[in-house]
């Protein structure tokens, strides 16, 4: 921020990516544009001003074709993943 005029957003921030195999198959074989949607990642982050909290966020996909029951497995995976960082 200080480079770029910009106000500071984060005290501290870091985005992890990364790719299920089978997820990624399978969403691929729903529709082939879903082969975007790989590598998932999740962003934790401190706001700027708030030292005390540390915030974790994903996206949840939208993807393309029959994949409702794909994009509810990846849905659960990055819960899962995510709610066993937080414990």
């Amino acid at each position: 921020a200080k480079d770029t005029g910009f106000e500071k957003l984060y005290e501290k921030a870091e985005s992890l990516e990364f790719c299920n195999l089978q997820l990624s198959y399978l969403m691929s074989s729903a529709h082939p544009a879903n082969l975007t949607t790989c590598p998932l990642t999740i962003g934790i982050y401190v706001k700027a001003g708030e030292p005390d909290t540390t915030y974790v966020a994903y996206q949840r996909a939208s993807l393309l074709g029959e994949s409702r029951e794909v994009a509810e497995k990846l849905d659960n995976l990055l819960d899962l993943l995510v709610r066993e960082a937080i414990e």
